[in-house]
């Protein structure tokens, strides 16, 4: 056991994973700790609205910089990536402004319920904003190999987010409370972020627009094919919440959106660290090889190791466990858990390889898939609306096409793998 122990410590791999998953682990361990007291300090009604205006950050948050941020990771000329950095927040600033004012109008003019719609539409832009810049940082940091601090930071916003949530319900001030200290939460790290950034500001301001410009027509793949891809994988969730809104009472948004925050841990904790190291050795290793087998093989296997225990687990006791945790009436999150749990163990694998669509210069297909899984809930949706289902039929439903779906996007990315590059058949620059 001790030698097994001191060859996973020497394996780069696991000692990245570790680094990235210790600041992971502490940060959700909080959020679920924190849970069961904001389940008995604000209303269902509440939880439910922040939930509701913290989709639609979920729905733009991954493409918010146009996608470009995936290019400061793997663009080998320092200089460009300089330009990058420069265009991801350019963008990202202009997108988080226009998605702030179309969500002020979405609220106005379509949604059924009397929102709150300038508190939610500032919201949405204030974090918008705080995402673009922390994607572009973390992008940065990842390619430096610094998960030391992108580990440290989430923890900083998980600690400030959390005790912020509480304290707002102790004084009662409600989902307001509740939506602007996630946003405060965000800000927190920021500023350990750009550390090692900060000597090559001036450099990064000074680069002139025509360089910008050329390094998003060279890289016009991201905001043509990831971000429209990133998009709709994200609408594709994200659109579950709008469409409980419009078929079944509000506050079952309150438990759809707990059941999420517990699905969501392994993703968070272990997937999109898996992600980040997978990302930076998959591209390592396709160009200098022609493939990226090793790494998906390797990937894989070790994602699956995790997800079938954990499925058990969350299948078999969820109810009780959330009825303990949350209180009473809380078991129902636990029922929606158990449904949605075959769903997530596949997305929970097949998150973490995405990157490869993107290495091997496979965008098209990507975006392609991300379509199916939107197609995937807007069945789901057309039939409970048809059917006059229950929401627990209705999120059956959406379990069982989603996960066909996220089976057909791992295995084609299988074969991918394992395809010799010669002169990529969709051309360009990824």
């Amino acid at each position: 056991m001790s030698a097994i122990l001191r060859k996973l410590k020497n394996n780069r791999f696991f000692r990245s994973l570790m680094m990235l998953s210790t600041g992971t682990i502490i940060a959700q361990l909080l959020a679920v700790l924190v849970s069961p007291i904001l389940t008995r300090l604000l209303s269902e009604y509440e939880l439910a609205l922040f939930a509701f205006a913290l989709s639609i950050v979920n729905t733009f948050q991954a493409g918010i910089n146009g996608a470009y941020n995936n290019g400061i990771v793997v663009e080998e000329n320092e200089r460009k990536v300089r330009a990058l950095i420069k265009l991801s927040l350019i963008v990202g600033i202009a997108l988080s402004v226009l998605i702030g004012i179309g969500s002020y109008l979405y609220i106005v003019f379509f949604s059924k319920d009397n929102y709150p719609a300038l508190l939610i539409a500032v919201f949405v832009f204030l974090t918008l904003l705080s995402v673009a810049l922390i994607q572009t940082l973390t992008a940065y940091n990842n390619r430096r190999k610094d998960y030391k601090t992108i580990a440290a930071v989430g923890v900083y916003r998980s600690v400030f987010q959390n005790l912020g949530n509480v304290l707002s319900g102790l004084l009662g001030l409600g989902a307001p409370g509740l939506l602007f200290s996630f946003v405060a939460g965000n800000a927190a790290g920021i500023r350990r972020q750009a550390k090692e950034i900060k000597p090559e500001i001036p450099e990064i301001k000074a680069i002139p627009a025509s360089e910008v410009n050329a390094v998003a027509k060279e890289n016009y793949r991201y905001p043509l094919f990831t971000a429209p891809s990133y998009f709709v994988n994200s609408l594709s969730f994200s659109s579950i919440t709008f469409f409980i809104e419009a078929l079944f009472e509000f506050r079952l948004l309150a438990y759809y959106s707990m059941s999420m925050r517990i699905l969501g841990l392994p993703l968070a904790l272990i997937s999109a660290n898996v992600g980040r190291i997978f990302m930076a050795d998959a591209s390592s290793e396709y160009n200098k090889t022609g493939t990226f087998k090793r790494t998906f093989t390797r990937m894989s296997l070790f994602l699956s190791a995790v997800a079938l225990p954990m499925g058990i687990v969350m299948f078999f006791f969820a109810p009780p466990l959330s009825r303990w945790a949350f209180g009473p009436g809380w078991e129902v999150a636990g029922e929606y858990i158990k449904i949605l749990t075959p769903m997530f163990l596949v997305r929970f694998i097949a998150t973490a390889v995405s990157p490869g669509y993107m290495i091997c210069g496979k965008q098209r297909t990507d975006a392609l898939l991300q379509g199916l899984l939107l197609a995937a809930s807007v069945s789901a949706f057309l039939l409970a609306k048809w059917q006059s289902y229950p929401i627990e039929s209705f999120l059956w439903a959406v379990s069982i096409f989603k996960s066909l779906v996220y089976l057909i996007y791992f295995f084609m990315l299988w074969w991918y793998s394992r395809k010799t590059r010669a002169i990529p058949s969709e051309g360009g620059t990824v």
